[in-house]
């Protein structure tokens, strides 16, 4: 019945009203027809054909009450999730807006200091940090509430990218409820090649590189770093991000600990969320690597350390 629903919804307004019209013209016309036909049995006094006919017609009225109570609910859901989506797209882009102009007030504190300006205008992990956390408390505030059974809903976001020692895949910011980073971290130093088999590594050997959503761990191809990662981890999102060129420059991850909190039928919606801080990150992450190949600049005297 929803695919049903969902055809009807997507159909353009002038043909939901004409397919509206028609039904309760069919409806009338029904009525009327078996109503004269009705007094054409009750004329040959066949009571109980009457009753019958009673019946079915308040089975049939009852069914398409049903429907139309039915396709009402669901257009009132389908509007309540088109009304959610404008809020959360207003509510991502004040909050990428103020990234903007807390850069903007580091550099204005920054023009007697030429060193200190340099940094403010190179990439920063702090910038990644902070807006991987404000995509940790979108999720956390509008998401995080919510009850499921006695259980709250637990969220961890993550920035996953090379790193610039050994340009294998790692974690260099990431936020979640306890403030902790990802357990999967402390395994990395011994073993560089942890991430390989991850959605994010996937992504990197992709020729087109797009959003994944994993809608039940359990269920589906997802490659645990560590024993009981899926226990944890019970739905994902992983969103490219990419530079100007559509290069990738990493991936964010959002986890839950819900199942099937992340749905494949609700990609362009998610998709709309994720790609406003995956540009922020992008930004960040192209000044880094510009910043970081130059490995010094000698006429200020300074040499960059790699991050990460």
């Amino acid at each position: 019945m929803t695919k049903i629903f969902d055809f009807v919804f997507g159909l353009p307004a002038l043909n939901r009203n004409l397919l509206s019209s028609l039904s309760a013209a069919i409806f009338v016309y029904f009525s009327a027809f078996l109503s004269n036909w009705l007094v054409e049995v009750y004329k040959v006094d066949k009571k109980y054909i009457i009753v019958l006919h009673g019946i079915a017609v308040i089975f049939v009225v009852t069914v398409i009450f049903f429907l139309q109570k039915a396709y009402d609910d669901y257009e009132e859901e389908k509007n309540r999730q088109k009304r959610k989506r404008v809020e959360n797209l207003i509510h991502s882009y004040e909050v990428c807006e103020r990234y903007f102009i807390q850069c903007i007030n580091d550099i204005n504190k920054s023009k007697k200091d030429e060193k200190r300006f340099l940094f403010s205008v190179m990439g920063s992990l702090k910038n990644v940090q902070n807006i991987i956390n404000s995509l940790y408390n979108y999720f956390e505030v509008e998401y995080g509430k919510e009850m499921d059974g006695e259980m709250r809903i637990n969220f961890e976001v993550t920035f996953m990218t090379r790193s610039y020692k050994d340009n294998k895949i790692t974690i260099p910011a990431s936020a979640n409820r306890n403030g902790r980073s990802p357990r999967s971290m402390l395994l990395r130093p011994e073993n560089p090649e942890l991430y390989n088999h991850t959605v994010t590594a996937q992504i990197y050997e992709s020729k087109k590189p797009t959003m994944v959503i994993v809608e039940n761990t359990l269920n589906e191809t997802y490659n645990e770093v560590y024993e009981g990662q899926k226990q944890r981890i019970k739905s994902s999102i992983v969103y490219p991000v990419l530079s100007d060129t559509n290069e990738l420059l990493g991936t964010i991850v959002v986890h839950c600990d819900k199942e099937r909190f992340f749905k494949k039928n609700q990609g362009e919606i998610w998709g709309d969320i994720m790609e406003v801080y995956a540009k922020k990150i992008a930004l960040e992450k192209v000044k880094m690597d510009v910043f970081y190949s130059l490995k010094e600049i000698s006429s200020l005297k300074i040499k960059f350390e790699e991050p990460f």
